[in-house]
């Protein structure tokens, strides 16, 4: 067997070849990597910038519910204070009324003195008649704080039941009868 060596200046060339291809590889390694982080970054800022959009034109739209609903309680309670007979039937016609006026108000109720639901529209949220706000801890805060105000206060969005799965909105208006707390006008809306 003939075993032939390479001459050393060719394994030395060899060497310095590699070490050149591998600091190449690495530089190319390197600015690729940057590259990518670089448009991971932009992609993250765009969906951030997208986002912070979307949350701004929902929190105005939920703004001008807000104020539609507002106003719409608002006039309930005025016209509860100046008719003190407020009975089912003309409750059913107001409320139909601003259903009409307010298309995403999913229902209206009317809660007696000791928060109790003694009438809702439409019929279909019937189930809701009888029930109180009392002994609720996740309202009991803003009912107490809206009875001692007179301020309309709102619950956080939250999944109403039997409303198809629907996200909404609580706003309660304080009636009071003679500088007295008498109830509340009760709004859902989409």
């Amino acid at each position: 067997l003939i075993h032939t060596n390479p001459p050393k200046g060719v394994t030395a060339v060899k060497a310095h070849h590699f070490k050149y291809l591998m600091v190449q590889v690495i530089i190319v390694l390197a600015v690729f990597s940057t590259l990518i982080l670089i448009l991971l970054r932009y992609q993250q800022s765009e969906r951030s910038h997208r986002l912070a959009s979307t949350a701004q034109s929902i929190s105005y739209s939920i703004q001008q519910h807000f104020s539609t609903t507002e106003g719409s309680l608002t006039s309930l309670a005025y016209s509860y204070e100046i008719d003190d007979s407020l009975d089912k039937e003309k409750f059913d016609l107001l409320a139909k009324w601003y259903m009409r006026e307010n298309p995403d108000i999913l229902f209206l109720q009317h809660k007696n003195s000791d928060t109790i639901t003694d009438m809702v529209y439409p019929a279909k949220y019937d189930y809701t008649l009888g029930a109180s706000l009392r002994g609720r801890f996740d309202v009991e805060y803003a009912v107490n704080k809206a009875i001692a105000n007179g301020h309309i206060t709102a619950n956080d969005p939250f999944i109403l039941h039997d409303a198809d799965q629907v996200l909404g909105l609580i706003l309660r208006c304080p009636l009071y009868r003679d500088n007295r707390f008498d109830g509340f006008f009760v709004v859902a809306f989409d």
